[in-house]
């Protein structure tokens, strides 16, 4: 989105109802696929309550390969604003397969790293 779209959202949304700044901001989210922090800004929220909305709809959209909308339970957890990441469990988890097709020498070093690194977890 340009800067012009996003002013002519932003005076768009002065004169919205509620109900419509709803349908509009899950619009925005999911088929435009436009981050948090700007919906945030164009709808004049503090961004804790735009991630608390999409949190309460338990929606989030998959920017991997399948570009589908899913429930919060189908990410991996991760530290960041929404608090899952970008990418679903099934896009990540054909990725690693992909990588490990491509390269299984590199991919067992970095499996045998990472067992070394958290070793006593493994053993416990």
């Amino acid at each position: 989105m340009t800067r012009e779209e996003r002013k002519q959202s932003i005076e768009y949304v002065k004169h919205l109802s509620l109900e419509e700044k709803e349908k509009f901001l899950v619009e925005l989210y999911l088929e435009y696929e436009m981050r948090v922090q700007s919906i945030a800004i164009i709808f004049d929220y503090d961004i804790n309550d735009v991630v608390q909305y999409f949190k309460d709809l338990d929606i989030r959209k998959c920017s991997g390969k399948c570009r589908q909308v899913k429930s919060f339970k189908d990410f991996y957890p991760r530290t960041a604003i929404l608090g899952v990441e970008s990418i679903c469990k099934d896009c990540r988890n054909d990725k690693g397969k992909e990588q490990y097709k491509e390269n299984p020498d590199k991919q067992k070093a970095i499996i045998q790293k990472s067992y070394q690194k958290h070793k006593e977890e493994h053993i416990q």
